[in-house]
């Protein structure tokens, strides 16, 4: 899986930024990997086919799809989930931590 695999190839940037031990990070990734549902490309595919037509960047339209999909939201601090469309609505870490005051 993508995901798992960029998380393994970053793993020596981790350590180094979060100052933790390898053991850390493979307990971490181990709960990780328990958490995260990977969604079939076949279930996807409809909704990747339909983001397209308004992703602010190609690189993008694989989580927009997801969250068409869910019919959620994406939590991004890009601007351009916000300035380049309008289908999916786009949280900052901001908006999350204005939304958690309010609960």
């Amino acid at each position: 899986m993508f995901l798992f695999e960029e998380f393994s190839k970053y793993e020596e940037l981790v350590l180094k930024k979060t100052h933790r031990f390898k053991e850390e990070f493979n307990a971490f990734f181990d709960i990780l990997k328990e958490q995260i549902t990977v969604v079939p490309k076949d279930k996807i595919m409809p909704f990747i086919k339909k983001t397209r037509e308004f992703s602010p960047d190609p690189k993008d339209t694989i989580y927009l799809a997801l969250a068409m999909m869910l019919e959620s939201g994406v939590w991004s601090n890009d601007k351009k989930f916000k300035q380049n469309q309008s289908k999916i609505m786009a949280y900052s870490t901001e908006d999350l931590l204005e939304l958690q005051k309010n609960l």
